[in-house]
C-alpha cells in the first residue's frame, strides 16, 4: 500500500511574509553607487584603425579601437611586421587628429626613410616625419639618452606631433656602454647590469607622463624584440619589467601566411604577407585575443586586403557559431566570392593587384567590415560570441589552386 504524505499548510502570517519577500526581490534594482568623481584626469579615448580584428582584439565592452594616450609595446621576431604596423597606426592617429608630424628614433639604423612615407601614408597620414639625429655634425654618435630625450620632448612640447616611434628598445644602449666603445683603452666584457632597464624605465616614465598631460591626443609606440626565457617556458623582451607595468597595451607579432609570384620558387617576388598577433596585455579590457593584418611589401599595411581576410575569418566563425549575419558571406576557395559573386583568384587577380598599393577591388570587403563594426558597437553582435578557443579561425579548409 502506497504511503501518502500531506502537504504542510502555511499560516496566513507566513503567506504574508513570503509575499512581502517576493515583492522586495522583484523590486530590487542592480547596484548603482552614489559616488561622483572629479579632478583633472584624461578620459580614455580609442581610435578605430580600420583593421577590424585588431580593433576588436583591443576592445572593451563593445568599445572598439586602439587606446590612446598610453604607451604601447609591439614586439616579435625580426621581420615579423611590427615596424610596419607601428608606422600604419601612427599615421592613422596623426591623421585622425590633424597632426602634421610623426617623430621617429631609429636606433637600429634600419634605413627606413624611403619606406616610412608610404607605410605611414597607407594610414592616411600627410605631413612630415622627423627622424631624431643620431650623430653630431662631426659624425660622432649622439648618446641614446639624448636621442630619446629629444624624442620625448618632441611629444611633450610640440603639439603638431601626433605620434612617436621608438625603434627599438632592444637596440637602446646606455651611455656607459657607448663610452666603452669610444675609449681607446676600452674592452669588451665589462658588466653594465641594470643600466639599460634603468634607462628604459626613465624613458617610459617620461613618455607616459607626456601622453597624459599634453593638451591634445597622441600615441607612443615602442618596438622590441623577443627571446625565450632561459631555463623556463614562454618568452620575454629586453628592457626590464617597468615598461611592462606602464604599458597600456603589449602586442606580440609573428609572420603568418606568405604569398609569392611563384609559390614553387621562394626566391620569386613576394606579393604579400599575412601577419598574426596576440594581445598579451590590455589595461582597458583583457589579454588573449588574436588579430591579423596584411602587408604589401614596399607599401605597408593594406586595409582592403586585411578587410578581405577578416571577412573570410568572420564568415567562418559566424557559420561555426550558427549566428546569422546575412551580409557576411565571404568565401576563400579556388575563387574568392562575396555574396555568391566571384571576384577572381585570390593571388592572381586580387593580391597581385594589391601589390601596387591599389584598393578599389577591396571596397566591397571594407564596406561589409564597416557595417559589421557598426553592428558590434550597437550591441547587435557581441564580440565574445565570436571568440574561438584558438583565436582566429586558422583551421578553415582552404583551396589555393589557381589554375584556369
Amino acid at each position: 500500500m502506497k504511503k501518502t504524505t500531506k502537504s504542510k499548510k502555511i499560516t496566513a502570517k507566513e503567506a504574508a511574509d513570503l509575499a512581502a519577500e517576493t515583492a522586495l526581490l522583484e523590486a530590487e534594482v542592480p547596484f548603482s553607487p552614489d559616488v561622483s568623481v572629479s579632478g583633472r584626469y584624461p578620459t580614455l579615448e580609442r581610435l578605430k584603425t580600420g583593421l577590424f580584428s585588431l580593433d576588436s582584439a583591443l576592445s572593451y565592452k563593445g568599445n572598439l579601437g586602439l587606446p590612446l594616450r598610453v604607451f604601447i609595446e609591439l614586439y616579435g621576431y625580426t621581420n615579423s611586421g611590427k615596424s610596419t604596423l607601428a608606422y600604419f597606426v601612427s599615421g592613422k592617429v596623426a591623421s585622425a587628429f590633424n597632426k602634421t608630424t610623426i617623430s621617429v628614433a631609429d636606433l637600429e639604423y634600419a634605413d627606413t626613410q624611403q619606406y616610412l612615407p608610404r607605410a605611414t601614408g597607407m594610414g592616411g597620414f600627410k605631413g612630415k616625419i622627423k627622424m631624431m639625429d643620431l650623430s653630431e655634425d662631426d659624425g660622432k654618435p649622439i648618446p641614446h639618452e639624448r636621442v630619446l630625450m629629444n624624442l620625448v620632448k618632441s611629444l611633450y612640447f610640440n603639439d603638431d606631433v601626433g605620434a612617436i616611434i621608438w625603434d627599438s628598445i632592444g637596440a637602446t644602449q646606455s651611455r656607459a656602454q657607448m663610452q666603452t666603445l669610444f675609449d681607446p683603452k676600452g674592452e669588451f666584457g665589462q658588466s653594465f647590469m641594470g643600466k639599460k632597464p634603468f634607462l628604459v624605465g626613465q624613458v617610459v616614465d617620461a613618455i607616459s607622463l607626456s601622453l597624459q598631460t599634453r593638451s591634445s591626443t597622441a600615441t607612443a609606440i615602442a618596438l622590441n624584440h623577443v627571446h625565450q626565457v632561459i631555463g623556463g617556458r614562454g618568452h620575454t623582451t629586453p628592457g626590464g619589467e617597468r615598461k611592462g607595468f606602464l604599458a597600456g597595451a603589449r602586442l606580440m607579432i609573428w609572420r603568418g601566411e606568405a604569398f609569392y609570384e611563384n609559390d614553387e620558387d621562394p626566391g620569386s617576388r613576394p606579393i604579400g604577407f599575412l601577419v598574426n598577433g596576440q594581445v598579451e596585455k590590455l589595461r582597458f579590457g583583457g589579454p588573449g585575443r588574436k588579430f591579423q593584418y596584411f602587408i604589401v611589401p614596399g607599401y605597408g599595411v593594406h586595409e582592403g586586403v586585411s578587410a578581405m581576410f577578416d571577412a573570410f575569418d568572420l564568415t567562418f566563425r559566424l557559420k561555426k557559431k550558427k549566428i546569422n549575419v546575412p551580409y557576411m558571406t565571404a568565401e576563400r576557395g579556388t575563387r574568392v566570392k562575396l555574396d555568391g559573386k566571384g571576384l577572381g583568384f585570390l593571388k592572381k587577380d586580387l593580391l597581385t593587384y594589391a601589390a601596387d598599393g591599389k584598393r578599389r577591388k577591396f571596397y566591397p570587403f571594407e564596406e561589409i567590415i564597416a557595417r559589421f563594426t557598426e553592428d558590434v558597437e550597437r550591441g547587435v553582435i557581441g564580440i565574445d560570441e565570436l571568440e574561438n578557443e584558438d583565436g582566429l579561425s586558422t583551421d578553415q579548409d582552404v583551396e589555393t589552386n589557381e589554375e584556369d
